[in-house]
């Protein structure tokens, strides 16, 4: 809406222009309304689903690649060097980790060989039986 609120500013608009601090076109002032559409919300869900699966797999990827590390670590070692170094090891504390973040989506799965099939029980079904 152009120049509808400005009863009061009026006067002041049209002596900036007489004295010429202001332009003839900078001479009038006007009122926008700002809201937020439907859009803006689907755009923030959006990015707020996006940062939450950029965690959630970047955590996966990051455990998977240390978990590689150090296996890799503890088959190059021999196994009298891994008694050895007990004594000297310090204990560091780690970040938390994809299972720490997100155990309530990880369920024990146990497999069980019968007959040569091999058949996964979980742990509803061992507290059921």
């Amino acid at each position: 809406m152009v120049n509808d609120y400005c009863g009061s500013f009026q006067d002041f608009f049209t002596s900036a222009v007489t004295s010429g601090v202001l332009d003839e076109l900078d001479g009038q002032c006007f009122r926008a309304e700002a809201s937020i559409n439907i859009g803006a919300w689907f755009l923030f869900s959006g990015t707020l689903g996006l940062a939450l699966l950029t965690h959630f797999f970047g955590k996966a990827a990051r455990q998977q690649e240390e978990e590689v590390e150090w296996t890799e670590r503890s088959r190059s070692l021999p196994q009298d060097s891994l008694e050895e170094e007990l004594d000297t090891i310090e204990i560091e504390s780690t970040p938390p980790g994809f299972t720490d973040y997100y155990r309530w989506l990880l369920r024990g799965v146990r497999v069980e060989k019968d007959g040569g099939i091999n058949e996964a029980i979980t742990d509803e079904e061992e507290i059921s039986t």
